[in-house]
């Protein structure tokens, strides 16, 4: 997503297969953001996060050494 101030939110996929059991069941995908966001009511910096869908409805945002940022429960959108 492109900003109008030319700022971006990046976000692709991650070849997890190196990974642990527990770090690849969350850590799915990179989100790379040089403008602040919102999620689940909280802030992130612009930097690089890690995120995933562990499971139960549930998603979990991760520094780049794979620490818990912030948690939320994923929602779909039906539009």
């Amino acid at each position: 997503m492109r900003f109008a101030d030319d700022f971006y939110v990046l976000a692709g996929m991650v070849d997890n297969s190196g990974y642990s059991t527990g770090i690849r069941e969350k850590y799915q995908a990179y989100l790379l953001n040089e403008v602040t966001l919102e999620i689940a009511a909280k802030r992130s910096s612009p930097a690089l996060y890690g995120f995933g869908f562990p499971g139960g409805g549930k998603f979990v945002v991760m520094d780049i050494g794979a620490n818990d940022v912030l948690n939320g429960t994923a929602q779909r959108d039906a539009n």
